[in-house]
């Protein structure tokens, strides 16, 4: 759900002269599949980024882009992970401490309904906040 949300929001929000791909890993000849990457058009960056959930092996997704990764033959000039969070399911020290370990993991957290979404960068900051209405 979260790969197709992202992918859609990518496309929507980025300039033409930027190309989305998903699962693209194996073209590059990688042993895994990367869930995006990002070029522009006229080659001034290649960005990688992976979808998480839960935080579910966090320390294997950061170690896939470091040097000797199953990215690293990507050549990619910058990386995200992103990771998608129930609120109930997670505490804020918890992201601390995640934050801590990798400057780019960005958390989303959400509630049961997707009313409210925060978006959180690797210094705790809130980027983008959406609350439903009934709460206000």
């Amino acid at each position: 759900m979260w790969q197709m949300k992202y992918y859609k929001a990518a496309y929507r929000s980025t300039p033409n002269t930027v190309v989305t791909s998903a699962d693209v890993g194996a073209l590059f000849g990688t042993s895994g599949f990367i869930k995006f990457t990002a070029h522009a058009n006229d080659k001034s960056f290649f960005g990688g980024i992976e979808l998480l959930r839960d935080a579910d092996r966090l320390e294997e997704h950061i170690g896939r882009f470091a040097t000797g990764g199953r990215y690293s033959l990507l050549a990619l000039t910058d990386f995200y992970l992103i990771d998608f969070r129930r609120i109930n399911k997670t505490s804020k020290e918890k992201i601390a401490t995640d934050m801590d370990i990798y400057e780019k993991l960005f958390v989303v957290t959400f509630d049961a309904t997707l009313e409210n979404v925060i978006v959180v960068n690797s210094k705790m900051e809130g980027i983008f906040k959406m609350e439903s209405p009934r709460q206000l």
